[in-house]
């Protein structure tokens, strides 16, 4: 996702380009 490394946010952000991971 954005590259924001938080336990929280990663998944949110990350979820949008990664989903599932």
């Amino acid at each position: 996702g954005i590259g924001v490394e938080r336990d929280d946010l990663w998944l949110v952000f990350s979820a949008e380009e990664r989903p599932g991971e």
